[in-house]
């Protein structure tokens, strides 16, 4: 999955990136009922501020990655059932997102 999501510039300026990553993080594991946090921190792409974590319930595992990038939140995840993905995909499907 890759989704990004727009605020407004103003809400942007008020706060604090970080808050926001949280924010969407947060989303992603209550909409997918994930429990579990196996791995987390902040990661950062072409100077902008994010975050990463892999987490599970017992249904799904979610490897997920987020940059906040001006006004733009920008989220890219691969959920499966069963375990998480062999990383080889996962560092292929990851490594292909490029912020210009």
């Amino acid at each position: 999955t890759i989704a990004y999501s727009k605020y407004p510039t103003a809400l942007v300026e008020l706060s604090d990136p970080k808050e926001l990553l949280i924010a969407g993080k947060n989303s992603t594991m209550t909409s997918l009922g994930l429990t579990t946090i196996d791995a987390e921190g902040p990661i950062e792409l072409s100077g902008y501020p994010g975050t990463y974590f892999r987490g599970h319930s017992d249904k799904y595992f979610t490897i997920y990655k987020a940059y906040m990038v001006k006004n733009r939140l920008y989220q890219i995840a691969i959920t499966r059932t069963g375990d998480y993905p062999n990383e080889e995909v996962v560092k292929q499907f990851m490594d292909s997102f490029t912020l210009n």
